[in-house]
């Protein structure tokens, strides 16, 4: 799904079992991630004038807020990036 760079991991051990960890990715990445939140979306909201699914990516993009884009990016990438940092930390 993603073409994942060079991923920079740092942790901070805290009590008991617990790990902070910090990643940094390329921000190409969450630029994907983002487009592929607002396909999404534009499958399920209803715009009028235009089918669902149909209406043009950039009315879509302007009907939705654009903290629930950039959340939804987030979590779609944090979702995908989890195996491989947990792979590598």
């Amino acid at each position: 799904m993603y073409n994942f760079g060079r991923m920079k991991i740092r942790s901070q051990k805290r009590e008991g079992n617990k790990v902070i960890l910090e990643v940094e990715e390329d921000y190409s990445l969450f630029e994907s991630a983002t487009q592929q939140a607002i396909a999404a979306a534009g499958k399920e909201i209803r715009i009028p004038g235009f089918r669902p699914g149909k209406a043009p990516r950039d009315m879509v993009e302007r009907t939705l807020n654009p903290e629930y884009i950039e959340n939804k990016a987030a979590q779609r990438l944090a979702a995908d990036l989890y195996s491989k940092i947990i792979e590598e930390s």
